[in-house]
């Protein structure tokens, strides 16, 4: 099997650091976080953060602001710590009606 762990499992915070670092070592160049605003989310920024590993930080902002309160808690959490993100706006009725392999 190779999903079996052979360390023991450390805590949650452990294993979140733990994993950043994997990230981090795992790819080339920089690492890019989308933050949704959810908690998810917030913990892979907050893990990062604490394993001192740089991210780019980016916010999809649906139009009508359909996610407005999600777009003010990521903002609030980012603004918090200095942290600079970027926007990507996306019209969700497009998004829905096709255009999945243009966002992604």
């Amino acid at each position: 099997r190779s999903n079996v762990i052979s360390r023991p499992i450390g805590t949650l915070y452990d294993e979140c650091l733990i994993n950043a670092k994997a990230i981090r070592h795992s790819v080339e160049g920089k690492i890019a976080v989308l933050y949704s605003g959810g908690i998810d989310s917030e913990i892979v920024v907050q893990s990062f953060l604490e394993a001192n590993i740089p991210i780019d930080i980016y916010i999809i902002r649906f139009n009508n602001n359909f996610n407005l309160h999600d777009i003010e808690w990521a903002t609030k959490f980012c603004n918090s710590r200095n942290l600079s993100y970027t926007f990507l706006d996306l019209d969700i009725h497009k998004w829905l009606d096709g255009e999945v392999e243009k966002y992604a």
